[in-house]
């Protein structure tokens, strides 16, 4: 993996545009009002001592490394995105 932040930005027909939050996101704050929504939550598990990625109630990413399980789980969203899964155009 590398250190550059995974940057995903798809418009819908609509005009609308859907995306991996990054802060490439707020450079597009002319364009209009955004509508935030997280998908997941990356928070420390005592008993493992890891960090952990959970979406909809599913681990996603782990690692001991914040900022490894962060990236984990911005591939994981993107790959989703990429696939169509999520974000339907």
């Amino acid at each position: 993996m590398t250190d550059a932040p995974v940057q995903v930005i798809r418009i819908r027909k609509d005009g609308s545009i859907f995306g991996l939050g990054s802060d490439l996101l707020d450079n597009l704050k002319q364009l209009g009002k955004a509508q935030v929504e997280r998908v997941s939550e990356v928070d420390f598990n005592p008993e493992t001592g890891n960090w952990e990625a959970i979406s909809n109630g599913v681990k996603i990413a782990e690692d001991p490394i914040r900022s490894v399980a962060i990236r984990m789980e911005q591939e994981y969203f993107r790959q989703k995105i990429q696939s169509g899964e999520l974000g339907k155009l």
